[in-house]
């Protein structure tokens, strides 16, 4: 979740120096920079990302090293990652390892005074995501959320993989917050990504914090149903396949940023699959007659996912010279699952 290349990578240049300097201006294809785990910090005592009340939109300080451990495990999903999410993965104030179970990705936004920002952004990476034994598709199984299904990667099926899905999922909530408000990529506004498969933002650009499977907006499509209405296979198949407003995952379909979120995460597959370099190639599977390429390089031939990746996601995953706008808000879900708003 988080972006920004020369402008704000200066001024991370200027404050965090020893942090950035650990990672190129513009890293070539799969680097192996043996430094990245010294951006890897615990939190704050007592620091919690929910900034609760005015003026508390603030980050963690990453004054306290990591666990080699756990850094190590960060640096090798940071290896795996396109460049394009390397290169914003290296321009956050820093990563931290937390002591609960959940992840998040968080921009204190200091771009209105009444939140008190620092304009800097931080990924916090939990327990479950550290594990050293939990696999891509166990990660990917969790995110169904509880409809049906299960995954199959044929290759990278390791904590590696697994943990940079969740880097790329957390970065990308702060890029929709940061970086997406103004347009993130050539053709691609804000409003023309959620247009391809909701009716309208329904207070998605405005929201401060997002928890984990919360559902609200409303779907365009009225064939496909939220994750929490899903009864059969085939309603699932419908939200991955769908010939209008189909969604990259499951649990991209329970609002419109994490609609982003997920096209953007599954894109970093993607994209390392048109390179050809180490692909996973993950299988979604909900009955012995259906099998969903969730990261097919030709977007499963659906127009609307081709629009979201190729047009949305893919450009800032590719390259890492893209300068994007700036925008508005703070970021992300911490597990915990808010009752859904119903749709009308």
């Amino acid at each position: 979740m988080k972006r920004f290349i020369l402008v704000i990578g200066i001024g991370l240049l200027a404050v965090n120096g020893a942090h950035a300097q650990d990672c190129p201006a513009n890293p070539p294809k799969y680097p192996n920079p043996s430094n990245f785990d010294s951006h890897v910090f615990l939190p704050d005592a007592g620091y919690t990302p929910v900034a609760v009340g005015l003026r508390a939109a603030k980050t963690p300080s990453c004054s306290n090293p990591a666990d080699p451990t756990n850094a190590q495990a960060i640096r090798a999903a940071f290896v795996l990652a396109p460049p394009g999410l390397q290169a914003d993965l290296c321009k956050l104030k820093c990563i931290v390892v937390l002591n609960d179970s959940g992840s998040w990705g968080k921009w204190a936004n200091n771009k209105n005074p009444k939140y008190g920002g620092d304009g800097s952004a931080v990924i916090g990476v939990g327990t479950d995501d550290l594990n050293p034994t939990i696999t891509l598709s166990q990660k990917l199984n969790n995110n169904l959320i509880g409809v049906p299904g299960s995954h199959t990667v044929t290759a990278g099926d390791d904590a590696a993989h697994s943990l940079m899905y969740t880097l790329a999922h957390e970065m990308a909530h702060i890029k929709w917050h940061r970086d997406f408000t103004n347009g993130i990529s050539p053709g691609c506004t804000q409003d023309n990504f959620i247009k391809t498969s909701w009716q309208g933002p329904a207070g998605s650009k405005v929201r401060r914090w997002t928890h984990f499977g919360e559902e609200y907006g409303n779907i365009k499509n009225n064939n496909i149903k939220f994750p929490s209405e899903v009864t059969s296979a085939n309603d699932v198949n419908t939200i991955y396949t769908a010939s209008s407003g189909a969604f990259a995952t499951a649990l991209g379909a329970t609002n419109p940023e994490e609609d982003f979120v997920e096209s953007y995460a599954i894109g970093a597959f993607i994209a390392r699959n048109i390179a050809n370099h180490r692909p996973a190639t993950i299988t979604l599977t909900l009955s012995p007659t259906i099998n969903i390429p969730v990261d097919d390089p030709s977007f499963r031939n659906n127009t609307d996912l081709g629009t979201k990746w190729s047009t949305c996601t893919l450009p800032i995953l590719q390259s890492a010279a893209i300068v994007p706008e700036e925008g508005y808000g703070q970021k992300r879900g911490d597990g915990r699952k808010k009752s859904r708003k119903k749709r009308r």
